[in-house]
């Protein structure tokens, strides 16, 4: 990157000083406003918009609270504190507190719903980005939502995506349709910084690279983008270069991360990691088993620590290698690697995962480990993603509908809300105490939802439920046993009936006014109706028919005067009035069809193109008479004008204006769906359409085509209304519109067409916020809105109070208390199930399949009567005489019959056939099963390798695979070795606890679970010896598996293909084939006497070792005889070609001559042609003297390389015979290991059968062990929990107790000095009595307490004595007179305080009592527990002792040298070897060793007791020494609080007061600020309005100046004309006129340089004013001296002053342009403008009287200048200067203003030293003095 790059990015440019300063305060002060603007926090909220004639409210809906969450948004959570987050819905922002569960909001700015949200990782600041036209980005500061900036023109429509870069001080900002805008923003100048067009689609995720200064990233649909911040010639630029995907499909990315190294990855559609390299795809990574890393794209990648974690929709979170990734380099043809991930978590259940859309941590800090994520599915999950101890389960801390919340309805009675989503879940809400009360998820998509009337349903809980499977559901609601429980694990959601009318889904529910019908219609195009019937205390859907309509049904309203007459609409246009059933009909016994409805239909037709043609012709109509009249006023001016002119006034008044285009007439292909039909009057309805034909009220009459009104909805003339609903008088009308807004109308009785009187508000997404369902609460006291955007809004329904309806709340399930018991099962799998139409069709189809087959059944049994019949009849014929006889042939019924027979014999002949190829086919498997037996099961067979010279041989293992058995059970003995080492684990009580069935399901296998969270340096562990020595153990065993599954591994990949040769085999055979060949070469050319015999090997017997090879030796013989036979001929005619040996002529064979060989030999070996060796054949068979010299040579060499060749076969037998020779004594080694593995396999056997005889028997004890153990850690827990609580209760006694001692002492202090004190403590201290219940059985009790009640009740109405007031009765009933009313009272309620802490203190004291009982009862089960315990112990203990000593008795074989035995007994020789155990010569050393140890280590823990005992004997003292210090100190502390304050006080109250002291100085500090900030503010506001005045005056100058320039161009342009034709005439002049044009035309040349020089100056002003880097130039004023003066005097400038921002200032600062005057241009200035000589002399000597004043403030002031001062001076000279300047030229000396200008500015460079301060100021008046005076 550039040194620009950094510049921009650090925001510190070199070389300025200045503007680093301020981009350094700027910063820290976390919040910028531009001056030019101050931003408000509550102007940026969206309030409704009432049109021109509204006379509704503002706030006849306000917003009350959100049920929903768009979770299927990208990135739609953030996290500002550890328990708030804020996510996006609607138009909302909502604030979640996690802990709390509490929701607040705050609305969008702009009114069309967000975008995004981001945090800034270095600032409290929040960037909102909003949608709408041309929205905003507002950057908010946390807590407190003061806006910080607003960011405005960074897209058309919407922004999709925000990121800040790591620093935070540049944002991101990402556009969504239709530009597609990338925009980098400098927040803090609220500026744009580079911006350009991301891509041609939708971008999802755009983002800063956290390591690479100056790089971005976006991702979206079909596309990633690499962006870098470069620096070119112009400036900085936006340089993007899109990735290309190569031979990896092109796929949509979300999730992507920048890495350090300038690589990126990124998801997939498939689930992989694409690591990308300069814009290309430089590997894949999948699982080692080429499956896909996620079964579901990658949402977010996050990295640190070496490991990069990925999160996917697939609800799992995976942690991988990163420097695997990233040193990735597969080949070009194959770009996948493969990796496994080191740790997986998984969000969810396993048969219902999660989809995670993003993940957010909740405190930024490396050693936390909890984050927050966005579920798909409706969740916000906390998750644990701790790595290295046993972490928690996903706990769900938000849960809503997942995406379209397609329904809802409220509640008839009760505060309750009951929604339907296409999740497939109902939620019940209660929206007064706003929140969920219940879900209950069903199988299928949710369509529509009704929840019954008090009219139908008396319960007020019975909700039917319609869904995409096409079942009704009727299910009832336990809505007051769920709150009066408040049991969230039961299912109080209960399904009463189950039905299925349709095979598609529902898309329709509606019930009749009257209530005795239920409507469906479905997407089938069925509408079905159901009559509903009570049952119990609910009700029954019994299936009437249903009717066959045109197309799916949209919306169903009933007709006022009819009861069961509904007006259906349809998906494609139709609109049908049915008159529907409300009983069963007789005639639907076989089909539910009701083919007898009577139905009226129309069907709608596209007007709105001709209705939007109407207009444009009435505006053109218009336009047209506008302009005629205007024409007709002209005429009339005109005549009245010119009296005398007669004017044509109809060609006068014809229109000239060519007449417009209009569009051709649209009509959708395909008609718009009616979204709904609602009924005015009997036979006129009202249509609201979708598609092309929205924005619209269609008036129909059932009997007509076309429409008789049409109506416009204002401001929504292209928009649909899915939802409406009016209030119970029809006053108002609601309305839900496509763009999410709701629109209230009021109705307008005499017209219903009038929709002008209305009231907008947009809560739901504009973009995707279709509004399905509007709803009023049983009071209409609040109205609900559910959307597509999964959002669900309550607002209160402000209206007169005469506009509510009258009702009375009944609470739900008044009549049917606790859940139904009719409960049925639900359909699971509802595509194998009927509907009812099918079922009843299928029930027609059985009774006519039956009726069918009692036919056939009838049919049969008369053919076999009739068989019978015939067979009976051949018999008789058979029995008659020879000649009686009929022939067979005429008895025969049919020719066919008995051709048929024939077919059927000859079938069965080819089934026998086919039983022959089974008896084939059977023997083909008994080979295979034989092969099996034999072949199969062997690891390796028997291979003989024999020596070449001698007879010794060695032979291979023949070894049998391990049977799939032996690794069941080996797995099975290892699971059972983990398991018993688990147990030998010291137990967790917190872990344990806290890792539930879902927890230990998880595997995370790559440390073992029960290992997991141990620290082996730990002091407890250390303790532990046993512990550690099994640990240590099994990490070594566990380290040694593993290397020896990798040596396996390596070797198993090392096994050459046993199809394939070595390629080592290969060569060696290709060698020696061609050491072969050489060799019988060189016997073909040496003479037979030097032939040598090449050594013979052992020949192979192949019959013996091969028998089957024969079998197949003769099939190939019998197969390919005669090719084998021309292979062998033409490879023995085809011989290698010498070409010295074709040159000596030599014979290469007996049968084979040069003269007789074919010619195809020598084509390609041959040096010479074959002609010419036949020629020379011929002519010379005698061989010369160099030929014959020549083959001696050849022999010689021949011989050599026979005996090299014959040396080197030997050397090659003797290194084989050698190599075997080793290999058999190597065997023979091997032989004895594997006898003794055998024998120590046989110990190990006899010990697994010990072991398995005493198995159960231990397992049984251990069990008992372990359930002691965790019935005795259960006891402690409960224990501890018994403590925890009584010490709670005592503290809660002590607390009490407290606060009636309080009473009690302001009871005192109220009544001091009172003369009826002692008639109010009477009062006060009457005790308080427990009221007692009644007990028939203890009736002596009960005359006890009565005879005390009236004892004490006889003291209370006893007289005081009063020694002032004499004796006063004691009646509480009254206040006795004199004595002040609101102390006798005060003196009641004091005392009901006092008998309401007594009550309190006895039920603690009671409940203490109670868990004291509890404590004492537990901890007796406790003793008896460890008694046990220790009891199973000793006996595991006695039973293991007793299997190890079985284990000892098995015999053990051990190899040992004679050397080695040592079994020698001094008296008695030699012992015998059977009586003697077997030791290590180093753990004898030890043993013998050990009794010194032991002494050496008691003696020093003798040594350590002793001075222990002297440690804690000073302990000891030291503590009674500290308590005595510290009881001295609280005393004297205690004396020096009385000392000081009087008495003993809390250091608290005191620091709390001066705190509120301290607090209320600082609020009234801020309170002078902000009204001192105000002042300021208000100037600068009338410092701006100055500068648009100057500004506005500019311009004005700069366009007269321009216009000025474009009339000189023009007489120029007319001058060179005259000038031209001049000079023609100059060449050709007349005789008599020269003279006179010769004057002319020298005229014009003067007055055309004059022109030409002002147009000059004019062009060099203009080309001034129009660079960026200068302001425009003042005007030009002529100066007052003359042109003389200003020749002489070339030092002399103009100076003209005005105000400006500059640019190396952080304030507003005077500016001075500077402008030299040449003598050449003071002539023209002249004619311009002239100045006043006597207001500058004025001015100047005011100046001067200042300056003076300052001069002399200085000269008093000495060193002591403040910096007030140093700025009233500096205004004083910048007024001063103002004042003169101001509209007036000066002639000044150049350098002279050029330094007071400088030192203007250096002094806000040099505020903190006062000399040079002062002698700066000193300076520049003297001079301006001087100036002056000059």
């Amino acid at each position: 990157m550039s040194g620009v790059i950094d510049e921009v990015l650090k925001g510190k440019l070199e070389g300025n000083d200045k503007n680093s300063k301020m981009s350094k305060n700027t910063i820290q002060g976390y919040k910028y406003v531009p001056e030019t603007e101050s931003e408000e926090s509550n102007d940026y909220i969206s309030k409704p918009f009432l049109s021109e004639k509204s006379t509704l409210k503002e706030n006849i809906l306000e917003f009350h609270h959100s049920f929903g969450y768009d979770c299927l948004k990208y990135f739609n959570l953030c996290v500002v504190d550890e328990f708030i987050l804020i996510f996006v819905s609607g138009n909302l922002i909502h604030f979640y507190n996690a802990e709390t569960k509490q929701l607040t909001f705050r609305r969008s700015a702009g009114g069309g719903g967000i975008g995004h949200i981001v945090k800034n990782p270095a600032f409290p600041h929040l960037a909102v980005g909003e949608k709408g036209k041309n929205p905003l980005v507002i950057v908010y500061e946390w807590p407190g939502l003061n806006i910080v900036c607003v960011l405005r023109e960074g897209t058309e429509r919407e922004y999709t995506h925000l990121n800040y870069s790591p620093d935070g001080y540049f944002l991101l900002s990402q556009g969504g349709e239709p530009d597609y805008m990338l925009t980098i923003w400098d927040w803090q100048k609220a500026t744009v910084l580079l911006q350009g067009k991301s891509y041609s689609n939708n971008v999802i995720n755009a983002s800063f690279s956290r390591y690479v200064p100056g790089h971005l990233t976006t991702s979206g649909y079909g596309h990633i983008k690499f962006w870098k911040m470069a620096e070119t010639f112009t400036g900085l630029k936006l340089k993007g270069a899109l990735g290309r995907f190569g031979k990896t499909e092109i796929c949509d990315i979300i999730g992507f991360l920048a890495l350090p190294d300038e690589k990126v990855v990124s998801g997939c559609e498939w689930g992989n990691i694409l690591l990308w390299e300069e814009g290309l795809i430089k590997a894949e990574i999948c699982r080692r088993d080429r499956t896909p890393c996620h079964n579901a794209p990658i949402t977010q990648f996050q990295f640190g620590k070496g490991e990069l974690t990925t999160i996917s929709m697939d609800g799992m979170i995976k942690i991988w290698n990163f420097e695997t990734i990233d040193l990735a380099d597969p080949p070009e043809n194959d770009r996948t690697v493969g990796i496994e991930p080191m740790f997986e978590f998984e969000i969810g259940a396993s048969d219902d995962p999660a989809s995670l859309m993003c993940l957010v941590k909740m405190v930024d800090k490396d050693d936390d480990y909890f984050w927050y994520a966005q579920d798909a599915k409706g969740v916000i999950w906390r998750v644990d993603l701790n790595m290295n101890y046993a972490n928690e389960p996903p706990d769900k801390i938000l849960v809503c509908h997942a995406g379209p919340v397609i329904d809802m309805s409220a509640s008839p009675c009760g505060p309750h809300l009951a929604t339907l989503g296409l999740d497939g879940r109902i939620f019940f809400y209660n929206y007064l105490k706003k929140k969920i009360l219940m879900e209950k998820q069903f199988f299928a998509a949710g369509s529509c939802l009704l929840w019954l009337p008090l009219s139908i349903s008396k319960t007020g809980n019975v909700i039917i439920a319609g869904f995409a499977d096409g079942v009704i559901r009727v299910l009832v609601a336990s809505l007051m046993e769920r709150e009066k429980f408040d049991d969230a694990g039961m299912d109080y959601v209960s399904i009463i009936q189950v039905t299925k009318p349709h095979t598609k889904p529902i898309t329709a529910l509606s019930i009749n006014p009257r209530g005795s019908i239920l409507v469906c219609g479905s997407e089938d195009n069925t509408v079905f109706v159901y009559q509903i019937l009570p049952k119990y205390e609910y009700v029954s859907l019994y299936p009437v028919g249903f009717v066959n309509v045109p197309s799916p049904v949209t919306h169903f309203n009933w007709k006022p005067t009819m009861s069961a007459t509904a007006l259906v609409s349809c998906r494609h246009g139709q609109l049908l009035e049915l008159a529907l059933p409300e009983r069963q009909r007789s005639y639907t016994l076989v089909s539910f069809h009701l083919s007898h409805v009577e139905r009226k239909q129309i069907e709608f037709h596209s007007v709105k193109s001709q209705i939007r043609r109407d207009l444009k012709l009435l505006e053109i109509a218009k336009a047209k008479e506008k302009r005629r009249q205007k024409k007709k006023a002209e005429l009339a001016q005109f005549r009245a004008e010119h009296p005398g002119i007669e004017v044509d006034e109809e060609t006068f008044l014809e229109d000239t204006e060519p007449e417009p285009e209009l569009e051709p007439l649209y009509f959708p292909p395909k008609p718009n769906p009616i979204l709904y039909a609602v009924y005015l009057e009997p036979d006129l309805v009202w249509l609201s359409m979708g598609g092309y034909d929205a924005g619209y009220i269609y008036h129909f009459r059932l009997w007509q085509d076309n429409p008789v009104k049409s109506i416009m909805v204002v401001d929504a003339d292209d928009l649909e209304i899915h939802t409406y609903i009016y209030n119970w008088n029809k006053k108002y009308l609601i309305l839900g519109m496509q763009d999410g807004r709701i629109r209230v109308q009021r109705v307008n009785p005499n017209d219903h067409s009038d929709m002008t009187d209305y009231w907008l508000y947009s809560m739901h997404d504009n973009t995707n916020g279709i509004i399905n369902k509007i709803c009023f609460s049983y009071d209409e006291r609040y109205l609900f809105t559910c959307g597509v955007d999964g959002n669900i809004f309550s607002y209160t329904f402000n209206v007169p109070e005469e506009d509510y309806p009258k009702v009375q709340s009944i609470v739900p399930g008044t009549i049917s208390k606790g859940v139904p018991r009719d409960i049925v099962d639900d359909i699971i799998h509802s595509e194998g199930v009927y509907s009812l139409e099918e079922s009843k069709q299928r029930v027609e189809n059985d009774r006519k399949m039956r009726v069918t087959v009692e036919r056939k059944q009838a049919v049969k049994e008369m053919i076999d009567n009739l068989a019978k019949i015939y067979k009976d009849i051949v018999e008789r014929n058979k029995a008659l005489s020879q000649s009686q006889i009929i022939p067979h042939e005429d008895l025969e019924l049919d020719s066919n019959i008995s051709a048929d027979l024939d077919e059927y014999l000859n079938s069965e002949m080819e089934i026998m056939e086919n039983k022959l190829r089974f008896t084939v086919e059977k023997s083909k498997i008994g080979l295979s099963k034989v092969k099996k037996y034999f072949l199969d099961d062997l690891e390796s067979i028997t291979i003989k390798v024999h020596t070449c010279r001698s007879n010794n041989y060695v032979t291979t293992f023949r070894l049998k695979k391990l049977c799939p058995d032996f690794y069941e059970i080996k797995e099975l003995v290892t699971q059972k070795i983990l398991e018993a080492e688990r147990k030998t684990l010291p137990k967790e009580p917190q872990l344990s606890r806290l890792i539930g069935p879902m927890q230990r399901e998880k595997k995370i296998q790559t440390i073992e679970s029960f290992i997991k969270g141990l620290n082996l340096n730990t002091f407890e562990l250390k303790l532990n010896a046993k512990l550690h020595r099994l640990l240590e153990r099994f990490y070594t065993k566990k380290l040694k598996m593993e290397k020896r599954q990798y040596e396996w591994n390596k070797f198993r990949l090392e096994k050459p293909d046993e199809n394939v040769n070595h390629p080592d085999d290969v060569v060696a055979i290709q060698e020696a084939e061609r050491t072969v060949e050489s060799i019988y070469a060189i016997h073909r050319e040496v003479p037979p006497r030097q032939v040598k015999e090449v050594p013979k090997l052992p020949t192979i017997n192949e019959e013996v070792l091969f028998p089957e090879k024969a079998y197949e030796l003769k099939m190939d013989e019998l197969k390919s005889m005669p090719k084998n036979r021309e292979g062998k001929k033409e490879t023995r005619d085809i011989l290698p070609v010498d070409s010295e040996h074709e040159m000596l002529g030599t014979k290469l064979s007996p049968d084979h001559t040069i003269l007789t060989l074919p010619q195809n030999i020598f084509e390609s070996k041959s040096l010479v042609s074959i002609q010419t060796l036949k020629h020379l054949s011929k002519e010379d068979d005698i061989p010369t003297t160099w030929e014959i010299e020549l083959s001696k040579i050849r022999n010689s060499k021949k011989q050599f390389q026979q005996e090299e060749y014959i040396r080197d076969i030997n050397e090659s037998v003797k290194q084989f015979d050698e190599h075997v020779a080793f290999l058999i004594n190597t065997k023979i080694e091997v032989e004895v290991k594997a006898k003794f593995l055998e024998i120590h396999l046989l110990k190990l056997e006899q010990e697994l059968c010990i072991l398995k005889d005493f198995e159960v028997a231990e397992n049984e004890i251990s069990e008992r062990v372990d359930s002691n153990v965790n019935e005795k850690h259960d006891i402690h827990v409960h224990l501890a929990n018994i403590q925890s609580k009584i010490e709670s209760r005592t503290t809660k006694v002590d607390t009490l107790l407290e606060s009636e001692r309080q009473i009690q002492v302001h009871f005192q202090e109220t009544i001091a000095d009172n003369k009826f004190a002692d008639f109010l403590k009477k009062i006060f201290k009457k005790k308080y009595k427990e009221p007692r219940a009644l007990n028939l059985d203890d009736s002596d009790e009960e005359s006890t307490a009565s005879d005390d009640t009236s004892t004490e009740e006889e003291d209370d109405v006893a007289s005081i004595e009063s020694g002032e007031i004499g004796p006063i009765k004691l009646d509480e009933s009254e206040c006795p007179e004199g004595c002040d009313t609101e102390l006798y009272q005060m003196t009641f309620n004091l005392r009901d305080q006092r008998h309401k802490i007594e009550h309190n203190v006895t039920e603690e004291k009671r409940e203490m009592e109670v868990l004291k009982k509890e404590f004492e009862t537990v901890s007796k089960r406790l003793k008896t527990v460890e008694i046990a315990l220790k009891e199973s112990q000793e006996e595991l203990e006695a039973f293991q002792r007793k299997k190890q000593q079985k284990l000892n008795e098995v015999d053990c074989v051990v190899q040992i040298s004679l050397d080695q035995i040592q079994n020698i007994d001094g008296e008695h020789g030699f012992l015998h070897i059977k009586d003697t155990l077997i030791f290590s010569k180093k753990a004898l050393s030890q043993i013998q060793a050990r009794p010194k140890e032991l002494e050496r280590e008691r003696g020093q823990l003798k040594e350590w007791h002793q001075l222990n005992r002297k440690h804690l004997h000073r302990l000891n003292s030291d503590c009674l020494n500290m308590q005595a210090e510290i009881a001295h100190l609280n005393q004297e502390i205690k004396e020096c609080m009385e000392n000081k304050f009087g008495g003993v006080i809390e250091l608290d109250v005191v620091e709390e007061a001066l705190l509120r002291r301290l607090i209320a100085d600082m609020k009234s500090h801020i309170s002078d600020m902000k009204r001192d900030y105000q002042i300021h503010l208000k100037a600068k506001h009338y410092l701006v309005k100055e500068k648009q005045l100057s500004l506005s005056r500019a311009v004005q100058e700069n366009t007269e100046k321009l216009i000025l320039l474009t009339i000189l161009e023009e007489e120029k342009n007319k001058l060179e004309a005259i000038l031209r034709s001049q000079a023609y005439l100059k060449e050709h002049p007349p005789v008599d006129r020269e003279v006179e044009q010769r004057q002319d035309l020298e005229k014009l040349e003067k007055i055309a340089n004059d022109q030409e020089c002002h147009r000059e100056r004019l062009k060099y002003e203009i080309n001034q004013m129009k660079r960026r880097s200068h302001p425009p130039l003042p005007p030009i004023i002529a100066p007052t001296q003359t042109s003389g003066d200003m020749q002489n005097n070339k030092n002399v400038v103009f100076i003209k002053h005005y105000d400006q921002e500059s640019p190396h200032s952080t304030e507003g600062m005077k500016r001075y342009d500077l402008q030299y005057a040449s003598a050449t241009s003071v002539d023209t200035r002249e004619s311009i403008n002239t100045t006043d000589t006597t207001s500058n002399v004025d001015k100047k000597e005011e100046v001067k009287d200042i300056l003076q004043s300052v001069a002399s403030k200085l000269q008093t002031s000495g060193s002591n200048l403040e910096r007030e001062d140093v700025e009233d001076n500096q205004r004083v000279i910048q007024s001063a200067i103002d004042e003169i300047l101001e509209g007036t030229v000066m002639f000044v000396d150049k350098k002279a203003v050029g330094e007071i200008i400088y030192k203007l500015e250096a002094l806000k460079l040099l505020a903190d030293d006062k000399v040079l301060v002062k002698k700066v100021i000193d300076e520049a008046v003297q001079q301006v003095l001087d100036l002056l005076g000059d």
